[in-house]
């Protein structure tokens, strides 16, 4: 089942308790939105199970089931740990974060540290950006990050590079369109 429309019930803490065709459903949300009792939702259903339970886990939002079911793949990874991402990120910060590889800003999230905030980077960017941890982007980024450019000026003058050339030639013209931004 990927998806259930229906009308909410109740909500306790992070479970919510909703009914769609006589059938009442329950299980954890994860989610920023205000949700309002008797008000009718798409419910997007993930299903988690681990060594010690199995869980249904529901999201309002596309984005965030597509990103949960992600980080949920990854080992170490729970419940607890993406209600606290989600809690304290958007989808498009954390995209971003994905993209520019900030490990600094993910391990600002309680119980998320440096080395498992560079193993979720890792992971996602090969999951959800096809992006090879190797590749000459993902290189030049970390590189011009080293240097101390801001990864939000990195990712503006990025996508406009032409990646057919050398990589010490996309440094040099990234050096330079960067000098131009800040």
């Amino acid at each position: 089942m990927f998806y259930i429309k229906g009308k909410l019930k109740e909500i306790i803490k992070d479970e919510i308790i909703f009914e769609a065709d006589c059938i009442g459903y329950s299980g954890k949300y994860i989610g920023n939105d205000n949700l309002k009792i008797g008000d009718t939702y798409l419910f997007y259903h993930l299903i988690y199970s681990n060594m010690y339970s199995i869980e249904d886990i529901f999201f309002s939002d596309r984005e965030y089931f597509k990103y949960a079911k992600s980080l949920l793949a990854i080992k170490n990874i729970g419940i607890k740990t993406i209600r606290d991402i989600f809690l304290e990120i958007s989808i498009d910060e954390l995209e971003l974060i994905f993209k520019s590889r900030d490990c600094e800003r993910l391990a600002k999230i309680k119980n998320i540290s440096i080395d498992m905030s560079k193993k979720i980077i890792n992971e996602m960017n090969v999951k959800l950006f096809k992006n090879n941890k190797n590749s000459k982007k993902t290189v030049l980024i970390d590189s011009l990050k080293k240097l101390g450019y801001k990864s939000t000026n990195i990712l503006k003058i990025i996508d406009n590079l032409d990646f057919s050339q050398s990589y010490n030639s996309l440094l040099k013209v990234s050096i330079l369109e960067l000098g131009k931004i800040c």
